[in-house]
């Protein structure tokens, strides 16, 4: 699906943040963060928090995230 490649960079970092060990979260959620808070700046947008541009795209998100375990389930179909 095409998408805006500001989102699918927020998408992906929320992926990455989701499937990392705990010792890697903390990192992993600051890019999410960063992310979220350049594409409030370029909106320019001095209103909203960065968590609820997140909750904004949790639906997006959750279709990111279906096609990426789909896809993972395909590779993993291949290897067997």
């Amino acid at each position: 699906m095409a998408r805006n490649p500001k989102l699918e960079a927020i998408l992906a970092a929320r992926w990455e943040a989701e499937g990392c060990t705990p010792a890697e979260k903390a990192p992993k959620l600051a890019i999410v963060k960063q992310l979220v808070e350049q594409a409030l700046v370029k909106a320019r947008s001095d209103t909203a928090h960065w968590r609820e541009l997140l909750a904004a795209t949790e639906s997006e998100y959750r279709d990111f995230r279906a096609e990426r375990l789909k896809e993972q389930a395909r590779r993993l179909s291949r290897m067997r």
